[in-house]
């Protein structure tokens, strides 16, 4: 029996300038967004980053976290939790790290996959060429039928 994920997706952002918070709206998919500054990076700072640029660049991607997280679903039915991926994008777009900061999941192979996937990630570059860290967490619940 196939069973199907239900993601719900929020996101907090370190390096995006100072904290501020936005209730997640209707037309956000379910993302919740706070901002909080990050550590300076070696190159003198963090990015002011859009977060449309993280909105969109996650949901361009989300099957493959769903991939992750269904591939285990038919042996733990039940499985569900939060993964929460901390991630460097470089000025140029690409992730340089991604690991997994927090999970309540359980499951490795789940977390290790996603984290894996979000390495392969491309972001739009930094206005500045400065580096972004994200922390992501993905809520993981299986679909009810």
């Amino acid at each position: 029996m196939k069973h199907f994920a239900k993601l719900i997706v929020f996101i907090f952002f370190l390096g995006c300038g100072p904290a501020q918070t936005e209730p997640a709206d209707s037309n956000s998919g379910g993302l919740g967004l706070r901002g909080e500054p990050a550590a300076p990076s070696p190159g003198g700072g963090y990015a002011r980053y859009p977060r449309e640029f993280i909105k969109v660049t996650v949901r361009q991607n989300i099957a493959a976290v769903r991939a992750c997280y269904e591939q285990q679903l038919d042996a733990h039915p039940s499985l569900s939790g939060t993964v929460k991926i901390k991630f460097i994008i470089q000025g140029n777009g690409t992730v340089q790290l991604a690991a997994v900061s927090a999970s309540d999941l359980n499951n490795e192979a789940v977390e290790t996959c996603i984290a894996k996937a979000v390495r392969g990630w491309r972001f739009p570059p930094t206005s500045d060429g400065k580096v972004v860290i994200v922390t992501y967490p993905f809520k993981l619940i299986p679909e009810q039928k």
